[in-house]
């Protein structure tokens, strides 16, 4: 798996990187200038192609989960797995990606400072779906809104009160501090937060 993400990332960044560098060339752009723009759309595309793979596992394992057993069985899975499924997409593409929200189902999904700043963004009235800039050490951010789009979503994070009570009992189980309901359809309901290292 590491092997083809790897690829990826590197038929993405030429792809998207030729264009610009050739016409950057015209312009007497200097091959610093060309390395550190070539570097940034590398960050770039390893965010979003880590939020994409992210986005694709959870929602396979969790549509499974569903099918077999519910939404409560989807929680569960949510509970067992997530973090693995997370750790090992930050270990194949080398960076670190977190599912963040001011109203988290897991502690360690609180936003920091930075991500609670972009997730207030994310809020706005026509916000942009993603954003992505470097910090004062020079690490890339790459962070992707997540809304509540499909009304199956509101199985598990809609209004406590609307809940199954299955799943009201595995959320008192697994998630005791749980803040990750009362949403409605279409409300942000996180970010995906990716930071790519500096080389």
């Amino acid at each position: 798996m590491r092997e083809v993400a790897a690829a990826t990332l590197l038929l993405l960044a030429v792809a998207v990187a030729r264009p610009a560098a050739e016409d950057d060339i015209s312009r007497g752009v200097t091959h610093e200038q060309m390395k550190v723009r070539i570097a940034r759309e590398e960050a770039r595309v390893r965010g979003v192609l880590a939020a994409d793979l992210l986005t694709k596992t959870l929602g396979a394992e969790l549509k499974a989960a569903v099918s077999s057993g519910g939404p409560a069985e989807a929680v569960t899975v949510c509970a067992s797995r997530a973090m693995a499924l997370t750790d090992s997409v930050s270990a194949v593409l080398g960076l670190r990606i977190r599912r963040v929200s001011d109203r988290n189902r897991n502690p360690g999904g609180a936003p920091n400072q930075l991500e609670r700043a972009v997730l207030a963004r994310f809020s706005e009235e026509g916000a942009p779906a993603d954003t992505f800039f470097a910090d004062s050490a020079g690490d890339w951010h790459y962070l992707r809104a997540i809304r509540i789009e499909k009304p199956l979503c509101l199985k598990c994070h809609g209004p406590k009160e609307e809940l199954a009570e299955d799943v009201r009992a595995v959320l008192r189980q697994d998630y005791p501090e749980d803040l990750a309901t009362g949403y409605r359809f279409r409300e942000l309901r996180g970010a995906f937060s990716v930071t790519v290292p500096a080389r």
